[in-house]
């Protein structure tokens, strides 16, 4: 939020420009948790210039609606651009599985037309789906099993998801295996910024006290179709799109079971993971941060008072790692639940 009134609200106040300053806000519904109540109640009191103009884009979520109840909406109706949106949907099917497909399959038109039907305008739904068949070729199953797999259950996204979850673990009921699922998705989603693969392997090893992370990297290994950077060490990982970490981490009222939340036996509690985490970081601090970290002659110099320091030695001297803890331990640990003793209520 500061960053928004520093940059944007401060600086449209500070400017002299003759005629009108659009700002474009986009997806607005994508902003979760709590930084987007506080984001919705900023925008709504938001008091510019009178020759701006703001214009957000959005899902009609309840209390966005809410929020903008005083001013201007335009409501889009999906049917009036549905030939459209099939058409870019079928555009888009068709150059990933028949004309960029590395691989030969069986995979024909009217397949790639019934994933654009499956998918009822959902461009999310069809990328996963294409994915997924995708995935099964290069592992050398059939496509149209996997294409019929994802078309069983429905086109909505949470059903695809738990599709290709179910398919890629068989033995998600298993306690054991399930614990050690929700254990690597808990790393890779409580973090509150993404991680490449090399970071967290390391965050892995000082929480588990072991050398490697082969659960780490075999359960993300068949995780290609929901995150980005499966695969590639240097790039981060992170959820394709904001329903997959409502997917997995969407709760429900006390009184359901774990059985009815979206997820089923894959759903998580990230909060559970904050200690863990806590304890790699600090590990990670103690190993990795170091008085006069840039060899620096004096400790009454500015890094940035230094020419002989260029950018591509700070990379080189703070990893990924060290950089994420200096910046986010201290809200992991306002995150740790700390059992409170009875005789102390």
């Amino acid at each position: 939020m500061d960053q928004f009134n520093n940059f944007i609200v401060q600086t449209m106040h500070e400017c002299s420009i003759v005629g009108h300053i659009l700002l474009v806000i986009d997806a607005l519904d994508e902003c979760v948790g709590e930084s987007r109540k506080q984001f919705l109640k900023l925008l709504a009191g938001l008091k510019l210039p009178d020759n701006f103009r703001v214009f957000i884009t959005s899902r009609p979520d309840k209390d966005i609606r809410t929020a903008f109840s005083q001013v201007h909406i335009i409501q889009l109706q999906a049917e009036c651009y549905q030939k459209d949106i099939e058409g870019d949907i079928s555009h888009f099917v068709l150059h990933k599985l028949l004309v960029d497909s590395p691989s030969p399959h069986d995979i024909q038109r009217a397949d790639c037309d019934r994933i654009v039907k499956n998918s009822e305008g959902l461009f999310q739904w069809a990328s996963v789906a294409c994915e997924f068949i995708q995935e099964a070729v290069e592992g050398a199953q059939s496509p149209i099993t996997a294409l019929n797999e994802v078309s069983a259950f429905g086109s909505g996204l949470y059903n695809l998801y738990e599709t290709v979850l179910h398919n890629r673990f068989k033995n998600i009921k298993k306690h054991a295996f399930n614990q050690e699922f929700k254990t690597v998705l808990g790393f890779v989603l409580s973090v509150y910024r993404p991680l490449p693969m090399t970071a967290l392997t390391i965050l892995w090893e000082h929480a588990f006290e072991v050398k490697g992370a082969n659960a780490l990297e075999r359960i993300l290994a068949h995780m290609g179709s929901l995150f980005n950077g499966i695969g590639n060490p240097d790039m981060v990982i992170s959820p394709i799109h904001t329903s997959v970490r409502d997917f997995f981490t969407s709760t429900a009222s006390s009184k359901e079971s774990p059985s009815t939340l979206p997820a089923g036996d894959f759903h998580l509690n990230t909060n559970e993971y904050h200690f863990t985490l806590s304890i790699a970081l600090l590990k990670v601090l103690n190993m990795e941060l170091y008085f006069t970290i840039f060899y620096i002659k004096s400790s009454y110099l500015w890094r940035s008072k230094s020419k002989d320091i260029k950018t591509e030695d700070v990379q080189k001297m703070i990893s990924p790692q060290l950089s994420y803890a200096c910046q986010f331990l201290g809200d992991h640990l306002n995150c740790v639940e700390i059992p409170v003793p009875e005789d102390q209520y």
